[in-house]
């Protein structure tokens, strides 16, 4: 097996890291508007944790062709030869998404397909903190237009559009910026775009 570098929290075993062979994997719920209910299947985390052994993202998507789910989420995906995916996915069917746009989600499903079989809605701006983190995200990613870097994803990351919370409750912890070719993750402690500092960890 590789070496794994992963995040995790008591309750929260597995959600976010990188192994040697340069597979990234970060995670995030979904299914949440309104709440898709789980079914017998392998948890989300034993997922994730599997995936992390894996070489490349081809390999991952093909290991959850196999797996029967329990629950819903999405896997943001990335590998050393520059392959990326955005994986939804709700207990007996999934979308992924290999665009060549930028790929980036709140906590809710995009993909038309996936939207309508879990029956979800967008939540609405100025109610929900995932609409106004992706409203900031989206203005963020327009104004770099596809010139990203670390330095330029840790801006973002700490710009007052994606941390702003409009009086509504946030719910980030830290924050990462995977580098699969450096085999490194970049983390940041804390919520408050004046957080710090950025420290890289290397598998």
């Amino acid at each position: 097996s590789p070496r794994v570098l992963a995040y995790h929290y008591p309750g929260l075993w597995n959600c976010c890291g990188i192994n040697s062979h340069g597979l990234a994997l970060m995670w995030t719920s979904a299914g949440l508007f309104p709440p898709v209910p789980p079914r017998v299947g392998v948890p989300t985390y034993a997922v994730t944790a599997e995936i992390l052994r894996l070489k490349s993202v081809t390999a991952a998507l093909e290991f959850l062709d196999r797996v029967r789910y329990a629950g819903s989420f999405m896997l943001f995906l990335g590998d050393a030869a520059g392959n990326m995916a955005v994986v939804e996915a709700m207990p007996g069917y999934r979308v992924v998404d290999r665009s060549d746009a930028a790929l980036y989600r709140a906590n809710y499903f995009m993909c038309p397909g996936m939207i309508r079989r879990s029956r979800q809605n967008e939540p609405q701006l100025g109610v929900d903190h995932d609409a106004l983190r992706m409203q900031g995200m989206r203005r963020q990613i327009a104004e770099y237009r596809g010139r990203i870097s670390v330095p330029m994803v840790k801006t973002m990351l700490s710009h007052p559009d994606v941390f702003s919370d409009n009086g509504t409750r946030m719910a980030t912890l830290d924050r990462f910026v995977a580098v699969c070719r450096d085999r490194a993750l970049w983390a940041c402690r804390g919520a408050k775009p004046d957080n710090g500092p950025w420290w890289k960890i290397e598998v």
